[in-house]
């Protein structure tokens, strides 16, 4: 048995209007999934923020002040390290003294 064009048409319509609502529900499936694992992610983000003995604003704020404390110390020392003859006359006419 042959189809006639009107039937042809039917079909492929309706395997579209499947295809189009499969589509839709998968993108819905998809955005729900991505909802729930945002609140998921934020609901432990902030259960770990609440467990911590410091707040991660002071933590922060310590380990920058530590981090400046070191970079002064290291570059105190190396600007205290004797220089080979003749670098330090460079050194000087570079920076202008």
């Amino acid at each position: 048995m042959t189809e006639t064009p009107s039937q042809s048409r039917t079909r492929t319509g309706a395997l579209l209007v499947a295809g189009s609502v499969l589509v839709a529900t998968g993108g819905i499936l998809g955005l729900l999934g991505l909802g729930l694992g945002t609140v998921a992610l934020v609901t432990a983000a902030r259960r770990r923020v609440g467990q911590m003995e410091i707040p991660p604003s002071e933590f922060a704020r310590t380990q920058f002040a530590r981090a400046r404390a070191a970079t002064s110390a290291g570059v105190g020392a190396w600007r205290s390290q004797p220089t080979p003859d003749g670098v330090e006359s460079r050194r000087n006419a570079l920076a202008g003294v």
